[in-house]
């Protein structure tokens, strides 16, 4: 997500980044999500239409958890029979009240899409991260650490999600993305914000 908003200066970087890296995927995606940002669907399209061209697949996030000896994955968007099980339900719903109370809102901003905000609402809570928080409190102790693994970085929301989550349950969240390690206590992240 471009942090000044200038396209102009994001084209002239992308467009070295793919001399430079022809096949990284993430020069694409970030080009995209730029454009996304200002609301330039076309030019959104434009570009995942040269990636489909060029075979170029933006990773999906997926995210790992350990409960017992076993890893656990989770991938956005899916695990769609653990999102219907009956504790999952339940899980969510109790802790969607307590963030709600807490005056948590989901940002769909970080969905850059062009779908209505329903759609976005939606999305944004099928991160991979989510899933597996949901299913480590499940199938954890109360009390014990969560520690959550993902493979992309984690988006402004579930960041905000994450420490709202570890607020309402006192629970230690770890969470290892790309950039860093977040440590989420009592409604705030090791981070400070920065990441």
């Amino acid at each position: 997500m471009p942090t000044h908003g200038n396209v102009p200066l994001a084209e002239i970087v992308a467009k070295r980044l793919f001399e430079i890296e022809p096949n990284n995927p993430g020069n694409y995606v970030m080009l995209s999500n730029i454009y996304a940002n200002a609301g330039m669907w076309e030019d959104v399209k434009r570009v995942r239409e040269m990636m489909a061209m060029t075979g170029i697949k933006k990773d999906v996030g997926c995210s790992w958890i350990q409960i017992k000896h076993k890893i656990h994955t989770f991938v956005a968007g899916g695990s769609t029979n653990f999102r219907r099980s009956a504790e999952y339900i339940k899980i969510w719903n109790e802790l969607s009240n307590a963030i709600k109370d807490l005056g948590y809102i989901p940002n769909t901003s970080v969905v850059l899409h062009d779908v209505n905000d329903d759609m976005k609402a939606t999305w944004v809570c099928e991160h991979s991260e989510r899933l597996a928080a949901v299913a480590a409190l499940i199938n954890t102790g109360a009390g014990m650490p969560i520690r959550i693994t993902k493979n992309l970085r984690v988006c402004g929301d579930c960041h905000s999600w994450m420490k709202a989550v570890s607020k309402v349950t006192k629970r230690l969240i770890v969470l290892r993305d790309t950039n860093r390690f977040h440590h989420f206590q009592n409604g705030t992240c090791s981070c400070k914000d920065y990441w």
